[in-house]
């Protein structure tokens, strides 16, 4: 299991959040737990990703 803590980040470039939520997505045989502050501009930023 890979965890990305991004609990203390502030902010995150879209680039940045797509390799991330890539990673998860993929997988690969490792599960992956990408954790955000609820609310956060970094959550916001995630979820834009995520909702594409």
């Amino acid at each position: 299991m890979l965890i990305v803590d991004l609990t203390a980040v502030t902010s995150l470039a879209p680039a940045v959040a797509e390799v991330v939520l890539a990673a998860r997505d993929r997988g690969e045989g490792c599960r992956v737990n990408v954790l955000r502050r609820q609310g956060s501009a970094v959550a916001q930023v995630l979820a834009d990703i995520e909702s594409r």
